[in-house]
């Protein structure tokens, strides 16, 4: 009996005609050649519609699916992985205008069985959307506790294996500060573990319509500190609502899962600063497992309180910059 193909599910919202057909033309082109795409269009969009049917020709290892509502990033994640099959053999997720390496699911899908994990990831190349190299991205091995303060995984540079999803699913509600890699990264961590490569096996393309962009570190340091000094209303956004977020993550996996971590994700779950929650950040940032920025930061979210997450506007497309 031959294996299960793996699953690959590409969110698609207004594209690019350009780029959507770079990328789709390169998961077309991929060494490993057993999978399925679903491709789900966020909201009814028959042109789009009609252009990928004309990218992808006969190939039957896609399938189009046109939803008549526009939820945005967060939750068009979230329905398209509940439509994989559980006994798929691996889950890839894709942006609609990046370029993947030829090799880079065979890589991939290799070193979730090579290191035994629940999950995997690359680096990219970030460039124009001419192709332009702008810099690499230097993606870091976390533990759980660091990766739940500070996310380092990117969801169209990784796999995972199926079983992630008995504990992802349903996402944790949405709010503003809401990212659905950073949760899955969160859960396959917690599982058995993610594996992240040195290999650059995909082009991460920014423009003027990226959801979540790829900052320098010393540009998203310039902005959060002139935006959290200067800007009252923004006190909210770099403080309050990623540690509500943190918060939402940290009590949602208790509720699932017990992972070895869970005295530290019960000092997180509390959802306001306490001796020892301060320790813990301060021990983060001392071992340089997560930025000082971000130890302040969640500190200052934590100082301000749990709050009850505040809900996007309805089909946004927002979530945090990744420095």
């Amino acid at each position: 009996m031959s294996e299960s193909p793996g699953v690959i599910v590409l969110a698609v919202h207004r594209p690019e005609p350009t780029l959507l057909r770079r990328q789709l033309e390169s998961i077309a082109s991929q060494s490993l050649e057993q999978w399925i795409c679903i491709v789900g269009i966020d909201g009814i969009d028959h042109d789009t519609a009609s252009l990928i049917h004309q990218i992808i020709g006969c190939d039957p290892r896609f399938q189009v699916v046109e939803f008549a509502d526009n939820v945005g990033v967060y939750k068009q994640f979230e329905r398209l992985l509940g439509m994989v099959n559980k006994d798929s053999s691996w889950i890839a997720l894709s942006d609609q205008d990046d370029y993947w390496h030829e090799m880079k699911l065979e890589r991939l899908v290799s070193a979730l069985d090579r290191f035994d994990v629940t999950g995997a990831s690359c680096q990219a190349r970030v460039v124009t959307a001419a192709g332009v190299e702008l810099r690499r991205t230097a993606r870091r091995h976390k533990p759980l506790m660091s990766l739940l303060i500070f996310n380092e995984v990117t969801g169209s540079l990784s796999i995972f294996k199926p079983e992630v999803l008995s504990l992802a699913l349903p996402f944790p509600p949405q709010s503003n500060a809401a990212i659905h890699d950073h949760w899955l990264g969160v859960c396959s961590t917690a599982m058995k573990g993610f594996y992240i490569t040195e290999d650059v096996l995909q082009d991460y393309v920014q423009h003027s319509g990226n959801v979540i962009g790829e900052q320098p570190p010393s540009q998203a340091i310039r902005a959060a500190t002139t935006d959290v000094l200067f800007h009252r209303a923004t006190l909210q956004k770099f403080t309050t609502d990623p540690w509500t977020w943190r918060v939402s993550m940290a009590r949602t996996l208790m509720t699932r899962f017990a992972p070895s971590e869970s005295a530290a994700l019960k000092v997180i779950g509390q959802g306001r600063l306490t001796p020892t929650l301060g320790r813990l950040l301060l021990n983060e940032a001392k071992s340089q497992r997560i930025p000082a920025r971000v130890a302040f930061a969640m500190s200052l979210g934590a100082f301000r309180g749990y709050r009850k997450p505040r809900q996007p506007t309805s089909g946004s497309y927002c979530g945090e910059k990744v420095g």
